[in-house]
């Protein structure tokens, strides 16, 4: 168990590497391409976007159904739920005042539910499982965040 949660982790910290690594080379590449256009006087500082508590944990809970994918397709043992997934009922948002407005909470709720009955799941269960997951984070995205939907249909089984 203690190996899977670490080659999980290995996977993430991966992941997670190869995206920093890519945003820096593209505004590495973007800076060089605009450095022939400025005076070093006329540059400004670079704003770059920071996501909140909520969206990396969102980034990451992606990364995780990505994971699950590959190994319902391999027909592998699921990696358990990390602790960290139930912290999208805490983590800072992007617009708390629109989450406390809405469902957020319940769906949430919902959501690590189903997690969990993905993983007491018996292996004629666990494809069913893991999209009702996977539908309830679009339930919730048609809500609040329309924009990653497309990304998160394509973890369908």
């Amino acid at each position: 168990m203690f190996t899977d949660f670490f080659c999980l982790m290995k996977k993430i910290f991966t992941i997670s590497t190869i995206f920093a690594i890519a945003a820096f080379v593209s505004q590495c590449s973007q800076s060089e391409s605009n450095t022939a256009n400025q005076t070093t006087q006329d540059r400004e500082a670079p704003k770059m976007y920071e996501r909140s508590e909520l969206a990396a944990l969102m980034h990451e809970v992606h990364d995780l159904s990505a994971i699950w994918k590959e190994e319902l397709e391999n027909g592998q043992p699921l990696t358990p739920v990390p602790d960290w997934v139930s912290n999208m009922l805490t983590a800072d948002a992007t617009s708390p005042d629109e989450l406390a407005a809405g469902p957020f909470e319940a769906l949430a709720h919902e959501y690590i539910r189903n997690l969990e009955k993905l993983i007491d799941a018996e292996e004629g269960g666990r494809v069913d499982a893991f999209n009702t997951s996977i539908q309830t984070c679009i339930s919730c995205h048609k809500i609040y965040c329309n924009g990653p939907i497309p990304k998160i249909e394509k973890l369908r089984l």
